[in-house]
């Protein structure tokens, strides 16, 4: 099957072909109607999360081996050390047909899709609980388009410790990225003559269904290397729970549960403090301060005060009014009255002097 992969990455990052350039193509090809609006729509927005990603390495530099939100640094990653589950992660032998799909494309053409570059992350991070900081690693090593801007924000978002973390978790066995079997086809051979709907799960199918496609687990394809996914997934989950809870955690959390990070100032040497996006699972009371929070309170204030002092408030507009009402009655009555001494000499065309101004509006 055709790849979804436009290739065009490495001839942006080594500079071959600008930003601008592939931008207003873009355009041209959505003014001509040859493509679909929606999908160049999605093709364009990369563009700019190249640009944010570049923004991003800007204000945290470290940010390749470093946590943006920088208590995740205490989290204690289980999978971590486990050489064995992160070699055969790297080599797309995991047993889960869409991850080892996807790890060989990448290891045999250098290019990974994005919808599988997210599988694969996650696979990683939420199920075998092994840092996104592997995961950067290989893909910096293993990319044509290698960009620590783009790849670190990638992967620091998927560890969810980046600006953006993921607000879901793919799973590696629900086929909706591929119904039709056609990509693990190609990348995985040795199980492609089984029917569509053993292709994700191919440890679901029956000995006669494995037999009669050539295929035996654990010899022509691994046994999975996990066999519970929600219970793996919830032993990270509960590791990351207590990091986030322990006093370090909370210190960064503002009064609604949000992460708050730091960010350098171009202005000051002192840091800006400022909430992030974090994902309700991942909410947890805290006492940091941050420019939202002191709006909020702010905001709680004036409303208070508003309750306080409703009755003087009233009073005060309705002397607002009554003022208004005054002015605007003087006014016309001014107004007449300069008419009614000024009208023989305007008749006699002669010119106003300041002092038959001034008359006009003495009493």
């Amino acid at each position: 099957s055709r790849s979804p992969v436009s290739t065009l990455s490495p001839f942006l990052r080594w500079g071959q072909i600008s930003a601008s350039t592939v931008y207003w193509a873009i355009k041209d090809e959505e003014r001509k109607g040859h493509i679909p609006k929606s999908k160049l729509k999605t093709f364009a927005r990369r563009l700019h999360w190249r640009d944010l990603a570049y923004f991003q390495l800007y204000k945290f530099p470290h940010m390749t081996s470093e946590p943006i939100r920088s208590h995740y640094a205490d989290q204690i990653w289980l999978g971590d050390g486990d050489i064995e589950k992160l070699k055969r992660w790297q080599r797309g032998q995991t047993g889960f047909p869409m991850v080892d799909a996807g790890m060989r494309e990448l290891w045999r053409t250098g290019y990974i899709q994005q919808s599988v570059r997210m599988i694969v992350a996650s696979f990683l991070v939420e199920y075998l609980g092994i840092s996104w900081i592997e995961g950067h690693r290989w893909f910096h090593d293993t990319l044509v388009d290698q960009d620590t801007a783009i790849n670190s924000m990638m992967w620091q978002n998927a560890g969810r410790s980046g600006i953006d973390q993921w607000n879901f978790v793919m799973n590696p066995t629900s086929g909706f990225q591929d119904p039709s079997g056609s990509y693990i086809r190609r990348w995985i051979p040795e199980i492609s003559k089984l029917p569509t709907k053993y292709l994700h799960k191919p440890w679901e199918a029956s000995d006669a269904v494995l037999k009669k496609c050539d295929i035996v687990l654990g010899i022509t394809y691994p046994n999975r290397i996990i066999e519970d996914l929600d219970s793996a997934r919830e032993k990270n989950l509960e590791a990351m729970r207590e990091m986030l809870t322990s006093p370090n955690g909370r210190k960064f959390a503002d009064s609604d549960g949000y992460d708050i990070i730091e960010v350098p100032s171009q202005t000051s040497q002192k840091a800006d403090v400022t909430r992030v996006f974090t994902r309700r699972e991942f909410r947890r009371p805290g006492k940091a301060v941050t420019s939202q929070t002191k709006k909020q309170s702010s905001s709680k204030s004036k409303k208070n005060a508003s309750r306080r002092g409703s009755s003087n408030v009233e009073d005060s507009k309705q002397w607002e009014r009554e003022k208004s009402k005054r002015s605007r009655a003087r006014a016309r009555q001014l107004k007449s009255k300069f008419k009614e001494k000024t009208r023989g000499r305007m008749q006699a065309s002669r010119g106003l002097s300041r002092e038959d101004i001034q008359g006009a509006f003495d009493e």
